[in-house]
């Protein structure tokens, strides 16, 4: 499912930027559609920014869909936001792909919450 996900996303994205090529395109996701924007944005480079809340832990072993095995062609400017008490997407694991992703222009934000971001997280996204 995920794979078909991110193959749907990038079809979609051609079609759209075949029309037209905006200088900046971004693409965002939460918890699992973080883990298919991360995917995309590996795979796509016509993406410009990325934003993603929560991405889950996937172990790398499970092959294509864990963005850990992708992390080294993540090159977009990102927003990643992650809570301190997820049990699906531990700081530690996201932090790791954050770190591996060789991106210049990157933050990383930690909320003192669960998988469920409070509502400032809209904030960070926004700005």
């Amino acid at each position: 499912m995920i794979a078909d996900t991110v193959w749907d996303a990038h079809a979609l994205l051609t079609s759209v930027l075949a029309a037209r090529k905006p200088p900046r395109v971004l693409v965002a996701g939460y918890s699992m559609g973080a883990q298919v924007a991360l995917l995309l944005a590996a795979s796509e480079p016509r993406i410009t920014h990325l934003v993603t809340m929560v991405p889950p832990h996937i172990d790398p072993s499970l092959g294509e869909i864990a963005p850990a095995r992708h992390m080294e062609r993540v090159r977009q400017d990102w927003l990643l936001l992650t809570a301190n008490q997820d049990d699906f997407a531990p700081v530690a694991d996201s932090r790791a792909l954050f770190d591996t992703s060789p991106s210049r222009r990157k933050t990383h934000k930690t909320f003192d919450s669960g998988h469920a971001l409070p509502r400032e997280y809209l904030d960070e996204v926004r700005r």
